[in-house]
């Protein structure tokens, strides 16, 4: 059997089509790789591997025999300087059927089919201990069959620069990061009861790569389903996607009585690994209905508020009166004052479609919980013009700035009052992170942010999984990927994936861009933002229906090479300025 091998850059994203035979987009025209990386940061890089056989890879020691005799086991043995966190890739098929690389699986060996190449990610972290200085380091390609004995037919080489300049701590970050937390889904993909403390060992898994993120806000489910499941009842393949209030609610002789504990043991969870810059509160404003199929509004309050209470009978029933949600929402409300996190609290609307409702909601909450401070995630920018006397945060989409460009960037540039995000979720298509996107796109979308005075990014899907997420994460009416992140593990603990590593990086270069306009070094952050904002016009990017009118690659030039090149100036620059203070 031949074996063929290669080195890529990290935001290389494999796709195979098998349509028409197999093709690919992998080269195996490279064996060596140069890398950058400041201190605490991580460097990375992926290997193709491909037989002209059935073919076997293996990142650890131990032995494998394949149910499929004619199988070879290639091998990658490392030998550096630096201890590397070496993943196979698991690729998953898009709506159109290609397939595409993302998931970073703890297993240690993978099969492939003759053609077809298999992906190996590769990364070192960096923390601020490491010595700066120049590394270097090999795996070799070991081949084996049954019985015989191994043999290296190959090597990949690297080196690795890690500069003298220290990248703050995640917490200290600038920029707000806001991946919502449906841990509903954790409970079901695990099949725990909801917060119990196997659920609560299961989310503190998934807030530690949360908090490597960057992440800053905490989600706060309040009321239940507040997305009607996603209308997950449409879909023609079963996926359970509605998500389940925190607060458990009983009725006694006196009234009713709300039990904080969960959620107070959750926001406390976040705040021990740095995510603690704002709490969202989701269900109180903005929830989802949908009447023809039973989630419409029963209460009395102008939105759908859904309070699940035990009655004094052991029945389970619905808030309806609006002075039983009211007392609730005040009740809520004074328990976030008296454990000091008000001032952190935003209560969030998601898209909300009947303004009139909402703001409705909106002035009954003003009126009985006053410091409640509030959030939306929009589209046009006449939600902004009729919400602006009430709500403080607003999240536009990325097409919606584009629909009032200018008028955005004036109020972007001028009020410094509110905090403005940009998101993208189920659309645009580009820029994105979903499953088809290339790598790129992920690191555009803090680069973009930085460059339009906005504060950060906001996307939904952290874990909003399918029915069997480590097989298929398509679901009809999205893009693949647009539900999750990361993925479970057999043992429903996180597995990482492409698209999180690309946001990392998006993130950090948002980092180092506000430290470099701070610092009034501009030359090296316009270098940057002239190659990945080729085209700053997003007027132009998409029709009035938010469809895409210019491919990305005409939209942004820059390369990896590009990212990497404005790494290496803007830490240079960072520790010259260090140097002379």
């Amino acid at each position: 059997m031949s074996v063929f091998y290669s080195v890529q850059p990290e935001s290389f994203k494999l796709h195979i089509s098998q349509k028409d035979g197999i093709s690919h987009n992998g080269t195996f025209d490279s064996t060596h790789i140069d890398l950058f990386a400041c201190r605490n940061s991580f460097a990375a890089f992926q290997i193709l591997l491909q037989g002209t056989k059935r073919l076997c890879a293996g990142i650890g020691e131990e032995p494998w025999f394949s149910e499929y005799l004619d199988t070879h086991v290639v091998h990658l043995r490392h030998k550096g300087q630096l201890d590397p966190i070496v993943n196979l890739m698991v690729i998953y098929k898009d709506n159109d059927g290609t397939e595409y690389a993302d998931r970073l699986m703890r297993d240690t060996v993978a099969t492939t089919p003759a053609g077809v190449p298999q992906g190996v990610f590769v990364r070192f972290e960096l923390p601020e201990t490491v010595n700066p200085g120049h590394y270097v380091g090999s795996f070799d390609i070991v081949e084996s069959h049954l019985f015989d004995d191994e043999k290296v037919i190959g090597e990949i080489t690297y080196s690795l620069e890690v500069s003298p300049y220290v990248l703050p701590a995640v917490q200290n970050w600038s920029v707000e990061m806001d991946l919502w937390q449906h841990n509903s889904s954790i409970a079901k993909q695990a099949a725990v009861p909801h917060w119990s403390d196997a659920h609560f060992a299961l989310m503190e898994e998934y807030i530690k790569p949360l908090a490597d993120l960057g992440q800053t806000n905490i989600t706060v489910i309040a009321t239940q389903v507040p997305w009607s499941g996603q209308t997950c009842f449409l879909e023609p393949v079963p996926n359970n996607m509605f998500q389940y209030s925190m607060i458990p609610v009983e009725k006694a002789e006196t009234g009713f009585v709300y039990d904080y504990s969960i959620m107070d043991r959750y926001i406390e969870m976040c705040f021990r690994y740095g995510i603690d810059r704002k709490i969202e509160v989701f269900g109180l404003i903005g929830n989802w209905v949908n009447e023809e199929h039973g989630f419409g509004n029963y209460t009395q309050m102008p939105e759908a508020i859904r309070i699940r209470y035990k009655d004094m009978d052991g029945c389970y029933r619905y808030m309806r009166k609006a002075e039983d949600i009211q007392d609730y929402i005040r009740s809520l409300h004074d328990h976030f004052v008296e454990k000091g996190w008000i001032d952190k609290v935003r209560v969030i609307a998601d898209e909300p479609s009947n303004h009139a409702a909402l703001r409705g909601t909106l002035e009954i909450i003003r009126s009985i919980a006053p410091q409640f401070q509030f959030k939306a995630a929009f589209y046009k920018k006449e939600f902004f013009d009729e919400f602006k006397d009430i709500i403080r945060d607003f999240c536009i989409i990325i097409p919606g700035i584009g629909l009032a460009m200018e008028q955005w960037q004036k109020i972007f540039r001028e009020d410094r009052e509110r905090c403005f995000t940009c998101y993208v979720c189920c659309w645009p298509m580009m820029p994105n992170i979903v499953l088809n996107s290339g790598l790129l796109e992920a690191r555009y979308i803090p680069v973009f942010a930085s460059y339009f005075g906005l504060a950060g990014f906001l996307r939904w899907n952290y874990t909003v999984w399918t029915a069997d997420p480590r097989k298929d994460i398509t679901y009809s009416k999205w893009p693949a990927g647009d539900t999750n992140m990361v993925y479970p593990a057999p043992d429903a603990t996180p597995e990482l994936a492409l698209r999180y590593f690309a946001l990392r990086r998006g993130l950090e270069d948002y980092e180092l861009l506000q430290l470099l306009e701070k610092q009034d070094n501009g030359a090296v952050a316009k270098k940057l933002y002239d190659k990945v904002l080729h085209n700053r016009d997003v007027s132009t990017f998409y029709n009035q229906h938010g469809e895409v009118m210019i491919p990305f690659h005409k939209i942004s030039l820059a390369t990896q090479d590009d990212y990497d090149t404005f790494r290496k100036e803007a830490c240079a620059t960072l520790v010259r300025r260090k140097e002379n203070v």
